[in-house]
């Protein structure tokens, strides 16, 4: 891998995101499970199932319709549930949680 390649990989919000959405892909047709870095993170979810984990950093997660688990991690994150029965756990930081509809644990 060259450098330019390289630093493209380190710097690139939109590459990082399709990197884990692509390899972490569970199944297309049914969800997907992303995970985040030590950095700000913006996850989105599919209409399926999905297992969103923002980890470090003030991430945006949308988990979308589905019944998800969306974790956020440290951080202040900003989590919306949207539609389908979600389990939402915000862990550390100063975070917003938004289960929206649907029946929805949170911590």
């Amino acid at each position: 891998m060259n450098a330019r390649r390289s630093s493209l990989f380190r710097e690139s919000s939109f590459f990082d995101d399709f990197f884990f959405g692509f390899f972490f892909d569970d199944d297309f047709s049914n969800g997907r499970t992303e995970i985040g870095t030590r950095f700000d993170d913006k996850l989105r979810g599919t209409n399926g199932r999905d297992r969103l984990e923002g980890r470090g950093g003030d991430d945006e997660i949308d988990g979308r319709g589905g019944r998800d688990r969306l974790l956020g991690g440290s951080g202040d994150d900003e989590i919306d549930g949207d539609s389908g029965d979600d389990e939402i756990r915000g862990d550390s930081g100063s975070d917003e949680i938004d289960g929206d509809s649907g029946d929805d644990d949170y911590s």
